[in-house]
């Protein structure tokens, strides 16, 4: 984490990404209805396979094909001058090189539309998908995953940064808060064979984004992993799938007690996004459990007034593969959640 900054999560609702939508002003009139604290952009993947979560942020990346509708970078005779292209626009600080497509990213730029309308708002939150999903998700002609590649590997980390620099920029004419969460759904294989990466490496690199300055970092996996590589690293909020995995993180005691002590957040993914149990669940009954989640940690010994504080309500996952209907129910459950237990804990 880098130095303090003065954002108070405050059982604030806040949202992941994705959206069922093929029109992103319908999904931006959801997301400014219920989300209207910490509104986010939204990406659409039913509308166009631009809109996948690993295509749209890779556009300069170098030796970057497609194909059979497959990612793949060709390290072929251009490669190399590519990276060394690649490079430059780093060295010299070019952010606007890697601006989002607006073809590749229409919630981004619809929510900037929407700047007029959101004088009131308390932080403004964007998202990219994360190195190591990104390594995973694409290979090399000989399939191998980039993420082992020595120069890609690298890479991947600059381009992640440049990217959100560039998000911050923009929504920081929103608001003087700007939070970008990694997603990062390949952490849940860290210590599998299917995912050969040391953890130093993980947090080194983690860490490296982490410390990009104006931008308050949060890291969603959806799935369960080591959440000490977060704290570690210097995350200022874990975004789980508390749903599902609110036990898992209450064993990491004295590193989650180190990480509120020095600001670190939690976004609580309490809303499940998943199969039909979002059509069994009320606010009522996502209103117990995320009372559980608060307990298995203050049980440990951390305040429970604190966690309370340092916590954001958001759907476990994004709402992609959903239906209209219940990525609807799901925001608006996300938005009355948060409303009651800010009222709860006088918040």
């Amino acid at each position: 984490m880098k130095t303090e900054t003065n954002f108070q999560a405050g059982m604030k609702a806040c949202g992941i990404g994705s959206f069922p939508h093929l029109n992103a002003e319908e999904a931006l009139a959801l997301i400014l209805s219920n989300f209207a604290d910490i509104p986010f952009w939204c990406q659409l993947p039913q509308r166009s396979l631009l809109e996948s979560m690993n295509l749209m942020f890779v556009e300069h990346l170098p030796g970057l094909a497609i194909r059979q509708d497959k990612l793949f970078v060709d390290t072929g005779d251009a490669f190399m001058r590519q990276v060394e292209r690649f490079y430059e626009h780093i060295l010299a600080d070019d952010v606007e090189y890697f601006a989002l497509n607006e073809s590749f990213c229409q919630g981004f730029y619809g929510l900037l539309d929407h700047s007029p309308q959101l004088n009131n708002i308390y932080a403004v939150k964007g998202q990219v998908t994360g190195p190591f999903t990104l390594g995973m998700s694409i290979t090399d002609r000989e399939l191998k995953p980039i993420i082992y590649h020595p120069i890609l590997a690298d890479v991947l980390v600059k381009l992640v940064v440049m990217v959100a620099r560039f998000q911050a920029k923009l929504l920081s004419g929103i608001s003087e808060r700007v939070l970008i969460f990694l997603d990062e759904p390949y952490l849940s294989a860290y210590g599998t064979s299917i995912f050969a990466v040391q953890r130093e490496e993980i947090i080194s690199r983690l860490a490296e984004i982490y410390q990009t300055e104006k931008i308050i970092w949060g890291t969603h996996c959806c799935s369960n992993t080591d959440w000490s590589l977060l704290i570690d690293a210097g995350v200022d909020i874990i975004s789980l799938d508390a749903y599902q995995y609110a036990e898992n993180l209450s064993l990491y005691t004295a590193k989650m007690q180190e990480f509120f002590g020095r600001g670190g957040m939690v976004a609580w993914g309490v809303v499940p996004t998943f199969n039909e149990r979002i059509d069994r669940e009320t606010v009522e009954s996502l209103s117990a459990r995320l009372e559980n989640c608060i307990e298995l940690l203050a049980s440990r010994g951390i305040e429970r007034e604190m966690i309370a504080g340092a916590s954001l309500i958001t759907p476990s996952c994004g709402m992609g593969l959903q239906s209209l209907e219940r990525a609807k129910k799901i925001a608006e459950i996300t938005a009355e959640l948060s409303g009651r237990m800010r009222d709860k804990y006088k918040l």
